[in-house]
């Protein structure tokens, strides 16, 4: 593996985010070589609101796109991918993860392990979706999620790789006013100094934490398609090689 391509928060359907978004697609398989040394990774929101089925069709079209490049590609869903982004569906969650991980029934945390990397992809929206919490844009992983993590690490399967990362939709470190990941100090006390790098999105912020919580690389992915102005933070992460030698994206 020679890369990994961290995109975020697409909002297909938000007006001027879908046509950046075919042309981010286009600009990595033209320019991104050899696909299958890269995995894409892209932590939620790829649909403005899930209700709209077009929107989703879209965001699977690209992804369709990328995986018929030669690329593999690993999806994590945001609050928008679950409803319009204030008010989420357990059935649409459902739907996302059939189309997106190939059945409604998938299950997380997710672990790919892709050429001695163990990647492992959390649903930060996984306990927000009860009726007493469905609205407004937080996130919440939940404790049965967390204990699964957590025997996750420990598994000999994940032990063996070279590198550990882990990958979700909402911020852990930057709290906003109904915009933030409930109990983030639950999954701080598991990944903590355990895990290699920590992907991210939801405040479009962009920005990086590379040392927070003990992890060497810590990316917000901003908006890649830069939804109302924020930062398009489309970050080519040399594994490999230290965190000095990451860079985003020129041409995205």
């Amino acid at each position: 593996m020679q890369g990994i391509i961290h995109l975020s928060d697409l909002h297909i359907g938000y007006p001027g985010c879908t046509e950046a978004a075919r042309k981010i697609v286009g600009q990595i398989i033209r320019k991104i070589t050899p696909p299958g040394k890269h995995v894409i990774v892209i932590t939620g929101d790829l649909v403005e609101n899930a209700f709209s089925t077009e929107q989703q069709r879209e965001a699977a079209r690209q992804v369709k796109r990328f995986k018929k490049a030669g690329f593999k590609v690993l999806c994590a869903p945001g609050n928008h991918d679950c409803g319009t982004g204030v008010f989420g569906s357990k059935e649409l969650a459902a739907a996302f993860r059939k189309r997106f991980l190939g059945s409604a029934q998938a299950k997380f945390p997710k672990l790919n392990v892709i050429e001695g990397a163990a990647f492992i992809g959390l649903d930060s929206m996984a306990d927000e979706l009860n009726w007493h919490d469905r609205v407004f844009a937080e996130g919440e992983l939940g404790e049965r999620q967390l204990m699964k993590l957590e025997l996750m690490l420990k598994s000999a399967r994940v032990q063996k790789c070279q590198w550990k990362l882990v990958y979700l939709h909402h911020h852990p470190f930057s709290p906003l006013f109904l915009n933030e990941l409930k109990a983030a100090e639950s999954l701080e006390k598991i990944i903590a100094g355990r895990v290699d790098a920590l992907l991210f999105g939801h405040n479009h912020l962009g920005g990086v934490h590379n040392g927070r919580w003990g992890i060497p690389r810590c990316y917000d992915g901003g908006s890649s398609t830069g939804k109302e102005g924020a930062p398009r933070e489309i970050r080519l992460i040399m594994l490999p090689l230290p965190p000095e030698t990451d860079v985003l994206l020129p041409f995205c």
